[in-house]
């Protein structure tokens, strides 16, 4: 059988909750409907626990109690012709599927997540079409890229200790004015930006302890897991203005008072 396609590959971080998955599931069945009876929209949901079940109704899927021990790590949605079994060691083929992944927390680099969308079709017009409907979809679930920005402020913290009193000898020796003080600080703070990003991009990827602090990090939002997320969600924000807030406050406070 002669097919032609698409292969898509995400690497970022994403959120899918009821609404995108049953979004995502309308555009597979609406085209599964158009290629025939014999095409039908298939969940393959793979756990923590090293188990997996398929299953064609989405309710099922977000019935799953999703808790820590037992989370999804990947779910494929799939349209499959099962008559066309011959050349598939699977037992049918594959018209669309749309993949998402959650590498294992125990792993060293628990952030390495992926969407994939694949599709092939006997029908070039038609599969590019679907292709088409699927990304925005897609997109939706994607989180940014760029981690949180208090992962510059955790390296900035120990560097900016000492900057007040830099500063303060600084101004012994040569700063007369208000501007000679803030000049120098606002150039001092973007070196550490570009240092902390420098650093990071050495690093690779962030370790498992500061995904879940800081994030961004990959959900499946039903069960257990969205409770679980939402009050990450919520520390994180505490620690962006209790910490972060407080820290920039007192550093800018500091300087006025060495400055007076």
């Amino acid at each position: 059988m002669l097919t032609s396609g698409v292969y898509k590959r995400f690497l970022k971080c994403f959120v899918l909750d009821e609404d995108s998955l049953r979004r995502i599931h309308g555009v597979l069945e609406k085209e599964a409907n158009a290629l025939g009876d014999k095409f039908i929209v298939v969940f393959h949901i793979e756990r923590e626990d090293d188990r997996f079940y398929e299953t064609t109704s989405v309710d099922e899927v977000l019935s799953d109690s999703n808790v820590p021990g037992r989370e999804i790590r990947v779910l494929s949605i799939e349209i499959r012709d099962e008559t066309e079994a011959k050349s598939s060691r699977k037992g049918y083929e594959l018209v669309a599927q749309v993949v998402y992944t959650i590498e294992e927390r125990n792993t060293k680099y628990p952030d390495r997540n992926e969407v994939k969308c694949n599709v092939y079709h006997k029908d070039r017009s038609r599969g590019l079409l679907l292709s088409d409907e699927l990304e925005p979809q897609i997109q939706r679930t994607l989180k940014a890229k760029s981690y949180h920005v208090s992962f510059v402020m955790t390296i900035l913290i120990p560097m900016a200790i000492a900057i007040p009193l830099c500063f303060k000898y600084l101004r012994d020796i040569t700063l007369k004015t208000f501007a000679d003080y803030i000049l120098p600080m606002v150039a001092l703070l973007i070196a550490l930006v570009v240092a902390s990003k420098l650093f990071y991009s050495l690093l690779g990827r962030a370790p498992g302890w500061y995904v879940k602090l800081y994030g961004p990090e990959s959900a499946f939002l039903w069960g257990e897991s969205q409770h679980i997320y939402a009050s990450r969600e919520k520390l994180r924000g505490n620690f962006f203005w209790a910490i972060v807030v407080s820290f920039i406050v007192s550093f800018v406070a500091s300087g006025v008072w060495y400055f007076v």
